[in-house]
């Protein structure tokens, strides 16, 4: 089993508002040419357990990345994450916000990734540098 990928940042925002801002905001920092994919894409969470992280691509074709397996606003959020995989392989991202004096430390785990992870690491790394701009990527 390959090393899980771990990525922190600090953002100016209460828990709760740095909570909205990675998952209502995702679309707004999760880079868009992920995969060199260049192609304009939507990305949705669905806000609860048992919801589903899904892109719809610019020919209206949507693909499920991830499945909400925790859901505490402000707190916690947990993924089984799929992206171009199958279920049967999901890996496990986990999101903790914890409060400290200058906003929300986001700490991030992306467990069991297996032959994907310097994908991974790469795209989370350029993810986790936009997320406290809440600004769209174009790499």
């Amino acid at each position: 089993m390959t090393a899980a990928i771990r990525k922190t940042v600090t953002v100016p925002l209460r828990p709760d508002a740095a909570f909205d801002l990675f998952t209502k905001g995702l679309d707004t920092w999760w880079p868009k040419a992920a995969n060199g994919d260049r192609r304009p894409r939507k990305l949705r969470l669905d806000p609860r357990k048992g919801g589903h992280l899904t892109e719809t691509r610019a020919d209206g074709e949507t693909a499920r990345w991830a499945t909400v397996t925790r859901w505490e606003p402000g707190r916690n959020l947990s993924l089984a994450w799929v992206h171009g995989g199958d279920a049967d392989e999901a890996s496990e991202v986990v999101v903790v916000f914890t409060p400290v004096d200058d906003g929300t430390r986001v700490d991030l785990t992306h467990a069991g990734i297996g032959s994907r992870r310097t994908e991974m690491a790469m795209l989370w790394t350029h993810a986790f540098l936009r997320l406290p701009l809440g600004r769209p990527v174009f790499a």
